[in-house]
Order: C-alpha cells, then structure tokens, then sequence
C-alpha cells in the first residue's frame, strides 16, 4: 500500500470533484454517501499502509511518493510529495477514520438542507486538506494543506451564513488560522533565513 500512498488524497480530491460535477444530480443522500466512500476508501489505503510501515525495520520506516516536480527553478527543485512514516500515517488513520464517522454523521445532521451537497462538497475538501497537511513531504505541500484546511474551517462553520453568530466564527476562524500562518512560518525559520521556508523540508 506505501507504493499508492497518493490514493489517500486522492480519494477525496475525486469525492469533491464528482460533488463539484453532479452535486445537484446526486441530491440528497446521495452526494453525501459518494462523499463518505471517498474517505471510507481512504482510510483503507491507510491502514494498509500502516501495516506495511509495522513490516519494515524500524529505523527505515518511512517511504516517500514523489507525485511530480511542482517548482524546478535552477537548482530549487520542489516536488509535490507525501511522505509516509509512523507520524503521518498515524495522523492520516485519525483523519480518515474520524473523517469517515463525520461524514456519516452528517447524512442525518443535514438531512433536509437545500444545500446538503455543498456541505458534502466542504467536508472533502477538508479532508484533503488536512491529508496534504499531515502528508507532506516539504514545506510548501504541508503549507498547502494548512491553507486548505483555513479555508474550509471557514467555509464550514460559516456554512449558514445567514445566520449572525455562524458568519462571526467563521470571521473568529479566518482571522485566527491567519495568525497562524505566521505561526508556521516563524517555526521553520533557523537563523531568520526566509529562503529557507521555500525549499524541500524533510521532517524527521
């Protein structure tokens, strides 16, 4: 399972991508059961790839999946890659398992909604977000994820924007992972050198 480690974003990304297309097709409840599979799909990938890391020696329990060169600027070469190792697997089995119950969960929550296939749309776009965050090889892919996952904690729980209080959160929210931004930044910055924020940071 390491060698398709990218079947675990990618899994919601075609979830989001079939919502995005025939959400109103779909309806109700079935934007919302093509949005569970996505994930229920990922979660397998994931504990497959868990076991696969537990049969590996311990000392070399980590794969990398390079998708495709994202920036080859000279010689700042930056992939768009996942790594996978017990922490990013064990982050990925807590997003995908939890996701999954959510997702079931939310069939019933939003049950009668006029927008129930946006929020099904929302909620697989969160998932990969924090799949990418959680997944990524280098700076900038785990910093994509975290801006995916600012956006959609705003989307989220602005999703009744109507509503006075859910649009002041969702404001709280974007405000909020806004700092955090910098936050992200700062921690990968030794010795103030802001190059250093652009290249390929491998975590260990």
């Amino acid at each position: 399972m390491l060698d398709v480690i990218w079947l675990v974003p990618a899994l919601p990304l075609v979830g989001f991508l079939t919502i995005l297309l025939f959400g109103r097709r779909l309806g109700e409840p079935g934007a919302g059961y093509v949005a569970a599979a996505a994930v229920l799909g990922a979660f397998v990938v994931t504990v497959g790839a868990f076991f696969d890391l537990l049969s590996i020696d311990e000392h070399h329990r980590e794969h990398v999946s390079v998708l495709f060169s994202w920036v080859p600027v000279s010689s700042l070469q930056i992939d768009m890659a996942l790594l996978a190792d017990p922490l990013s697997i064990t982050m990925a089995l807590f997003v995908t398992g939890i996701g999954f119950l959510i997702h079931l969960f939310a069939i019933g929550y939003m049950h009668g909604d006029p927008k129930f296939p946006k929020f099904f749309l929302y909620l697989n776009l969160f998932v990969l977000s924090m799949l990418m965050l959680v997944l990524g090889e280098n700076l900038l892919v785990t910093f994509l994820g975290w801006e995916g996952v600012g956006a959609c904690s705003y989307f989220l729980i602005s999703f009744w924007h109507t509503r006075e209080s859910a649009a002041t959160a969702g404001k709280k929210a974007f405000v909020t992972n806004r700092i955090g931004d910098w936050g992200v930044m700062l921690a990968r910055l030794p010795g103030g050198r802001l190059g250093v924020v652009l290249g390929p940071q491998r975590r260990r």
